[in-house]
């Protein structure tokens, strides 16, 4: 049994005692709780870039088609590099009128590579890289965005892609994985 104090409400006055199950000491209690603003980085640990479809129309139109055509290739492949070639035939494609890329716009994507754009874009494989583009940057599509499939992402990019993964997950460097 306790002693309880001074009360002043009535409900129990000074020296009565109360068995012990009966007592109970009221204490403030301060709840801290955590938020955290959503941000893209919870989609993107990493950092990696996101992936967007470059903008055609963006190049503004001259009287040379075949000039056009290559601002316009070239500025896709800049902005996408390393680019599928076929990813970047059905790109272009809209400015012949086309929904897909014909072989009409593949004849023209490939001349404009081989005459006008073989000092700035080089073709690998199935891929166009712009020579201007230092490092290979791992491109990721944005929730409800813009995607590609996987035969139109390069081998470079996917391996850049493992090895920032495998660095942050694991502290593995990259010299220690060759």
């Amino acid at each position: 049994n306790y002693k309880i104090g001074s009360s002043d409400n009535g409900s129990m006055r000074y020296e009565e005692t109360a068995p012990k199950e009966t007592v109970s000491i009221k204490e403030a209690y301060v709840t801290v709780e955590e938020t955290k603003e959503k941000t893209n980085n919870d989609n993107n640990p990493y950092n990696f870039d996101y992936y967007k479809e470059t903008d055609v129309y963006k190049i503004t139109k001259t009287s040379n088609d075949a000039q056009y055509l290559a601002n316009v290739i070239n500025y896709v492949v800049e902005q996408e590099s390393p680019i599928h070639y076929e990813l970047l035939c059905k790109r272009v494609a809209p400015l012949f009128g086309n929904q897909k890329a014909t072989v009409k716009v593949r004849n023209s994507v490939e001349y404009v590579l081989d005459k006008n754009l073989k000092d700035l874009v080089i073709k690998k494989d199935d891929f166009c890289w712009h020579k201007k583009a230092k490092e290979i940057k791992v491109k990721i599509p944005l929730p409800y965005g813009d995607s590609r499939t996987i035969n139109y992402i390069s081998t470079e990019e996917l391996a850049e892609a493992i090895f920032v993964i495998a660095g942050k997950s694991f502290g593995i460097k990259r010299s220690d994985l060759y």
